[in-house]
This record gives C-alpha cells, structure tokens and sequence, in this order.
C-alpha cells in the first residue's frame, strides 16, 4: 500500500491569519499539514494497525521463550519470516564496594554514577539544593489542538 499526500497552497486566509498574529506563513502552513496528515492515518486506520501489530509481535515474542538466550528465532508464515535476534546481553554491577577497593577511592568517585532519584530518597529538595541544579530546558512534546 502506498500513500501519496499532496501539498495544498496556503490560502489567502491563512496568510492573513499569519500576518495578524506576527506568525511566520511556514509556521501556519506546518500546522495544517500535521491536521491534514493526522485526519489521513485516522481515516486509514493505520493507528489501529500500529496496535495490532504490536499485539501481534509481543504474541510471538512470548513464544520465544520456549528457546535459548543465545538463539536467533525465527517464525514461518506462508510468504513472510519474522525474525527474532538472540537476547541482548546485560551487565549488572553486583559487588560496588569491591570495584571501589579495585580503583582506589580517587578513581571510584571520578567514574561514579549518582542518580538523582536515589538522592530524592534519601534528602529532602532543600538538603540536596547545594549540590543538585535544577533548569527548565528539556524537550518539548507537542500535540495538535483544535481552534475553537
């Protein structure tokens, strides 16, 4: 299946738009098409077929656990193969105080990782404030909204 979205001109209504609220026409151009694109996968379903497929691929996920770690797993149909790669190999530090014995305290604490959420545990926001910086500089998610 292919999808051929065309681009539409602005209209002259758009631009005036634009220009009233000191909006760049780019700006209200890219706002509608992200409408229009949204109004297409809702109306070819593709939202539901992105569920679907995630419901299908976690059903042969589970079975994969029938089979080694190490194994590539693959999964027959009548014209198509859905392969699985073998597990991903994770490393767990299980002995922190040996490590630390290993490297000397001066190599330990440059190389040491303190999460910030274990600190929250432990200290309250004004205790950690001297060492703890807080900034507002995340990124942004950005949802469309209908103009009312």
């Amino acid at each position: 299946m292919s999808i051929t979205i065309n681009k539409t001109k602005p209209t002259l209504a758009k631009a005036k738009t634009a220009a009233k609220k000191g909006v760049d026409s780019e700006v209200v151009d890219a706002v509608d098409r992200i409408a229009i694109i949204d109004k297409e996968i809702a109306s070819l379903g593709l939202d539901l077929m992105a569920k679907e497929r995630a419901k299908l691929v976690k059903a042969l996920r589970d079975k994969t656990e029938d089979y080694p770690s190490a194994d590539i797993v693959t999964f027959t149909g009548t014209k198509h193969q859905f392969e699985f790669t073998a597990r991903g190999t994770v490393r767990t530090l299980v002995d922190k105080q040996g490590v630390r014995k290993s490297l000397g305290d001066k190599v330990y604490f440059e190389i040491a990782n303190i999460n910030l959420g274990d600190i929250d545990k432990y200290l309250t926001a004004a205790e950690s404030s001297p060492f703890v910086t807080e900034a507002q500089n995340g990124s942004r998610i950005g949802k469309l909204k209908e103009i009312k």
